[in-house]
């Protein structure tokens, strides 16, 4: 997953691992809003509501259980 908002960038890596690096855009670059950029394994894009749900869940994006808002193809 990537995140960047104004002048951050973060990287969470997959697996258990889940490698994170932060920092900021070079040149002292800036983004005027938020981008989140998720990739996903290509047979596993029938499953994109469930895989983008896990993804929100392992970031901590979700807090409370009624947060649950899902996408649906």
């Amino acid at each position: 997953m990537l995140i960047v908002s104004g002048q951050g960038i973060v990287r969470i890596g997959p697996g258990k691992e889940r490698t994170v690096q932060a920092g900021v855009l070079p040149e002292n670059g800036a983004y005027p809003g938020t981008l989140v950029a998720l990739t996903f394994r290509r047979d596993h894009v029938h499953d994109f509501h469930l895989l983008l749900d896990a993804a929100k869940r392992k970031s901590g994006l979700l807090h409370r259980p009624e947060n649950r808002g899902r996408f649906r193809a």
